[in-house]
């Protein structure tokens, strides 16, 4: 069994890469030569589903093909209707689940997303430069807080009037065990009780207060997202222990999202307090 599992783990983590790099690589050079052949760019780039096709490959590839891993999905969204502008919350998948996340949200919400970014993303050849050439992330230096709250005010109205769905991870950084332990120990000196956040960062509500200042006077749906494992997905190395696993992905829109500050900060918290009542369960039972 033991073996069995380091073979498929193998397997998925070199199918993975390949899937990852090959997509990325694609991208960029359809991305470049869409730019330079006259009278083929269009703004926004025409490329901005293929991260939409890449997801759809890695699931198939490595979590079905490789993994043996099956996905559940629950809830529902409505269709989208002319004019309106479409936000997705949802916490922040790990390095090994970010590819099944963008399967099942190209799936089940939309294969058009732009993306709230850190600028530091730019650096990373697999995700930020194809997305800064796609159209397909608003990428913001968070030291900056004026600044780059000032720049998702500035280019969301432009996305959204494209059709684009907005999407933006509020607990910021991926759940590693180390990012966890330095966001609970910040919040905690704050008062936050952070017992209630096993599995994800506190979220923060500035990015989704910008986001939803720069749309105001607009229809508005806020669809919330939940993902994650039944079994831990945080290192590299729990890639073999995903063998046979199931990818959970719970999709709603929320009603009456507040509308002053703080109360969408204690909104937020509430909202991330069910998630990790949600993971949890996942996690303990395996099932939805």
């Amino acid at each position: 069994m033991a073996t069995f599992r380091l073979f498929r783990g193998s397997a998925a983590f070199v199918f993975g890469i390949t899937v990852v790099a090959g997509s990325a690589i694609a991208m960029i050079v359809l991305a470049l030569l869409e730019r330079i052949i006259p009278f083929v760019y269009q703004a926004p780039s025409r490329l901005r589903r293929a991260p939409a096709a890449a997801g759809w490959l890695f699931w198939n590839i490595v979590g079905r093909f490789a993994l043996g891993a099956r996905g559940e999905c629950s809830g529902n969204i409505p269709s989208a209707e002319e004019g309106e502008v479409r936000i997705l919350i949802a916490n922040h998948p790990s390095m090994i689940g970010a590819m099944f996340f963008l399967a099942f949200v190209s799936k089940f919400v939309s294969t058009q997303l732009v993306w709230i970014g850190k600028s530091e993303h730019l650096w990373n050849p697999f995700i930020g430069w194809p997305l800064w050439l796609i159209d397909g992330a608003i990428f913001i230096y968070r030291a900056a807080r004026e600044q780059a709250l000032a720049a998702i005010g500035l280019k969301v109205p432009f996305a959204a009037a494209q059709g684009a769905v907005i999407g933006i991870f509020p607990d910021s950084s991926r759940p590693t065990s180390s990012a966890i332990a330095k966001n609970h120990a910040r919040h905690a000196a704050r008062g936050v009780d952070v017992s209630q956040f096993p599995h994800t960062l506190v979220p923060s509500s500035g990015g989704v207060a910008e986001i939803l200042d720069g749309v105001r006077g607009r229809k508005v749906i806020i669809i919330n997202v939940t993902a994650g494992f039944n079994r831990p997905d945080t290192r590299y190395g729990d890639i073999f222990g995903l063998v046979g696993s199931t990818y959970f992905f719970h999709v709603e829109v929320l009603e009456n999202f507040p509308a002053g500050l703080d109360e969408r900060r204690a909104a937020l918290i509430a909202l991330w307090v069910e998630k990790n009542q949600r993971l949890c369960h996942w996690k303990q039972s395996g099932f939805l």
